[in-house]
């Protein structure tokens, strides 16, 4: 599974995306981090380079101390389309793919890959 992830400019994302995606490497997954970015850019990217899934640590319209996510996942029904999921849905696809996690969070056996979207999204 390919999951592209980034995060706003909040306090809280950067630490909260760091977890998210040690979470993520220790099922397998390949995480393509695009480090900071808008709203309008992270949906740009997933649907862009049709990834399987996205997450992005924001809390959107809430105020500056809180945090949290918007996540996507890819429409099977209809490829060129994502769908806004909750976290026991991006979970239980995660377990779909391995029902444990390979190694304990921390300890990847994914590939995390930093990646770059702005010559494509101007």
């Amino acid at each position: 599974m390919k999951i592209a992830v980034g995060r706003d400019s909040r306090l809280s994302s950067e630490p909260l995306l760091k977890k998210a995606t040690e979470v993520f490497l220790s099922y397998g997954a390949e995480v393509h981090d695009y480090g900071l970015m808008s709203s309008n850019d992270y949906y740009f990217v997933i649907g862009k380079y049709g990834y399987d899934a996205g997450l992005m640590a924001t809390a959107s319209h809430n105020p500056p101390e809180y945090g949290g996510f918007k996540m996507a996942l890819a429409n099977q029904d209809y490829p060129d389309s994502i769908d806004f999921l909750s976290g026991q849905t991006l979970y239980q696809t995660l377990r779909s793919i391995s029902p444990t996690p390979a190694k304990p969070a921390g300890k990847p056996v994914g590939q995390l890959i930093s990646k770059d979207y702005k010559a494509d999204h101007l």
